[in-house]
């Protein structure tokens, strides 16, 4: 039942929702199976370096600091954001085993909120 001049509750829970829930990481599954193979055909001690973003140029971004839960009614400086300035450096990656890369790449897809953990495994 609906009460006049109430308004529905807004639902949280849905901007944490990821964008494939409760299927198979594709990513995952593809690099398991790749490194299976791999690891079948090269052997156990077989170790490799991916170089594939070593000679990108450096990515500069910027990160905004938190601003105050209350302002200084004087002065409003303090409602202008600050924001911290990082640099990513793209490195070659060395893998001891294909499980690694396999890995590597799953966890990518669950940090990056593509996946949950149940999707990966």
């Amino acid at each position: 039942m609906r009460i006049p001049g109430k308004r529905k509750p807004l639902i949280l829970w849905r901007i944490f929702w990821t964008p494939f829930p409760w299927f198979y990481s594709g990513h995952a599954v593809q690099s398991a199976a790749t490194a299976t193979v791999l690891t079948e055909l090269c052997g156990t001690s077989f170790a490799f370096t991916d170089n594939t973003y070593a000679h990108r140029p450096q990515l500069t971004y910027y990160v905004q600091g938190v601003l105050p839960e209350k302002s200084n009614s004087t002065m409003y400086v303090d409602y202008h954001p600050s924001y911290t300035m990082h640099i990513l450096d793209y490195e070659s990656r060395h893998f001891k085993l294909f499980g690694e890369a396999a890995q590597e790449c799953a966890e990518s897809r669950l940090m990056g909120g593509i996946h949950t953990r149940y999707d990966n495994e």
